[in-house]
């Protein structure tokens, strides 16, 4: 056999495509064929066809043989080539969607020479990370080289950042678009691999050349405006002998507003439309504005601060904003802004869960209205009190009825009533709902109810209806999944960190970004830091280790174990095959009986692969319910 493919080779063996034989033996994934044309001719390893310039590697990547992939990168004769469309090995396999042939070469000793620069379009991570998230988290952690005993004050940590940076030409290629791995990932919610080490190493060292001055430096220029506009709305009413000690904080309010104004201007400027879809972008623009209006009516009216009556709620409404924008500034600290982003979210499905209770208060707020309303009973006490003036009183106690007039009238007065009016009764129906059941005050306030049992039937039917089952269902619904909320606040505030950097590394010139940037960074993690990188590490995304464990829901386990199963069956349906084919190839009948059996062979063979089809189906049915549910959970 090996006399036979070293004289086919020597021969000028090739079809009319430029196809030899270890390409067929590549693309068809027998290893041992490959093995033997390898060890009777080494020199055709490297070969390409006419077609695509494809060698062996690029045909078995393609077709997924790992097996075949393996032995050629073993292979010291196997140089790693591109074909006509300037893919290699690696490129090839994650086009087709090999991910085990993605897998195989990620884990071998070659791995970084499939690793290149590629001049348009996204990088190979970046189609990993699209394509193949556990391939990706396997490359980088391949990125990661530690040395040294795990306790040893000399212990260190390698991160190279080259294949997460798209294998730049730092002269060539523009430093703003080495991070666009992270805004991928952060795109396509990869938060294994948002993560992981490297990308945290990567983000470490931006933050302390870059980030944490420019955050730093932001943040004290909020908390300076923050505690003026703070100190200012204080001093509303109080006595002032000394004007400069309004007109400095005023006027110092109304510059830093302006300065605000125009960084928000610029923003807009950078991130076009997007910036529109932000919550806090809006409420930045309305503290600024009314903070400038607020300053704007402070005046110093007899040694006495005060403002117009208009602007007391615009000032109040201010403040307010001001420190609810101050809380999301910490949402960029690692430490505690994890906890803060799970508070908005909790607050965000609230609004979201809180429309169902819109058509609850209206039904029971009208009826309300309707059985409590003080109007109602003041004309039921008319009505009998003129009756039994008409038939008890004569006309010379007139002037009695007369007397006791206003002091009804004040009685009515001095009483508060809570169903009143109907924005009141819906407010106050709301409160209800919220838990504040307080029947003195409710219902038995309005005894003697004339229409007793239709009212409390209605009150009844509130009682156990909203407070009990409508209220505890909206707080399982809002913060029961702790473990789903955690993980969406983990991916949220890897979000922003990514959008800071990225939006810092936009605004810094290309000049700055190329003598700043890093290739490669070495750790060590268990020497004494002083204390300006402790707080510098107070502010920096947390660096995990790569293979953390994520939240899985318990739903998804019972499905991936018939998954399992069923892949199982599919592969011994497959196996049964193979066998049927080799025998049939093997015990071939006579040419006299062949037609004679071809027809219960086939039916025997249709039913087989049927049964297999049908088993497959099911696999890839139960596949896509996992994938789903993943996207959900």
């Amino acid at each position: 056999m090996t006399t036979v493919m070293k004289d086919f080779h020597e021969g000028g063996g090739w079809d009319t495509e430029g196809r030899t034989a270890l390409h067929f033996a590549a693309a068809k994934g027998s290893l041992r064929s490959v093995q033997l044309i390898c060890m009777a001719n080494p020199n055709c390893i490297n070969d390409e066809d006419n077609a695509d310039q494809d060698t062996s590697l690029h045909l078995a990547a393609k077709n997924g043989h790992s097996e075949v992939v393996d032995f050629l990168l073993s292979d010291p004769n196997q140089k790693i080539t591109y074909n006509g469309y300037n893919q290699n090995g690696l490129d090839v396999a994650i086009e087709a969607g090999r991910e085990n042939v993605v897998m195989v070469i990620a884990n071998h000793t070659r791995w970084r020479e499939m690793c290149h620069r590629v001049e348009e379009g996204l990088t190979q991570l970046q189609h990993l990370v699209i394509k193949m998230p556990s391939a990706a988290e396997k490359f980088l952690d391949r990125c990661v080289e530690e040395c040294g005993a795990g306790k040893d004050e000399d212990y260190s940590v390698t991160f190279d950042f080259m294949f997460l940076q798209g294998m730049p030409d730092i002269r060539k290629d523009d430093p703003k678009k080495f991070l666009d791995c992270l805004h991928t990932m952060v795109k396509y919610k990869r938060v294994n691999c948002l993560s992981h080490q490297v990308c945290g190493a990567i983000m470490n060292i931006k933050w302390r050349s870059v980030g944490w001055k420019a955050y730093v430096m932001n943040l004290t220029f909020y908390l300076i405006f923050l505690l003026l506009l703070t100190s200012m709305t204080i001093m509303l009413d109080a006595r002032i002998e000394d004007n400069l000690v309004i007109d400095i904080p005023k006027y110092t309010i109304i510059v830093m507003s302006l300065f605000h104004l125009l960084k928000e201007l610029f923003q807009i400027w950078d991130e076009k439309f997007k910036y529109l879809l932000k919550a806090d972008n809006w409420m930045e623009w309305f503290l600024y504005m009314s903070s400038l209006v607020y300053m704007i009516q402070y005046e110093v009216f007899d040694n006495h601060v005060s403002v117009t009556g208009e602007t007391r709620p615009l000032a109040a409404t201010a403040i307010f904003i001001a420190w609810v924008i101050f809380v999301l500034y910490l949402r960029r600290f690692s430490t505690f802004g994890i906890y803060i982003i799970m508070m908005t979210n909790i607050i965000k499905t609230l609004i979201k869960i809180i429309i169902l209770f819109i058509p609850f208060v209206i039904a029971f707020g009208i009826p309300f209205f309707l059985l409590l309303k003080k109007d109602y009973y003041e004309d039921s006490d008319t009505t009998t009190s003129s009756t039994n003036t008409n038939n008890n009183i004569t006309a010379p106690n007139s002037t009695n009825s007369t007397a006791a007039a206003p002091q009804t009238a004040q009685r009515k007065t001095d009483t508060q009533f809570l169903f009143d009016e109907l924005p009141y009764s819906l407010f106050t129906t709301f409160m209800l709902i919220l838990g504040e059941m307080k029947y003195p005050h409710t219902v038995y306030k309005y005894q003697p109810i004339p229409n007793p049992w239709i009212s409390y039937i209605i009150y009844i039917i509130f009682c156990v209806c909203m407070p009990i089952i409508i209220k505890n269902l909206l707080i399982g619904l809002s913060v029961g999944d702790v473990n789903r909320i955690l993980q969406t606040a983990k991916m949220e505030q890897h979000a922003m960190q990514v959008e800071l950097l990225l939006e810092l590394e936009r605004a810094t010139p290309r000049r700055v970004l190329r003598k700043i940037w890093v290739a490669y960074f070495v750790d060590f993690p268990n020497r004494n830091k002083t204390w300006k990188q402790k707080l510098m590490e107070f502010g920096s995304p947390k660096r995990t280790a790569a293979n953390q464990e994520t939240y899985i829901n318990p739903a998804l386990l019972s499905i991936s174990d018939n998954v399992q199963n069923l892949t199982a069956k599919v592969e011994q349906q497959e196996d049964k095959a193979d066998k049927m084919s080799y025998e049939s190839s093997k015990d071939t009948p006579p040419p006299n009986t062949r037609d004679r059996f071809k027809k219960n062979s086939q039916i025997k063979d249709s039913r087989k692969i049927k049964n297999a089809n049908v088993d497959l189906a099911k696999f890839n049915g139960y596949r896509k319910i996992v994938e789903e549910s993943n996207k959900i959970f």
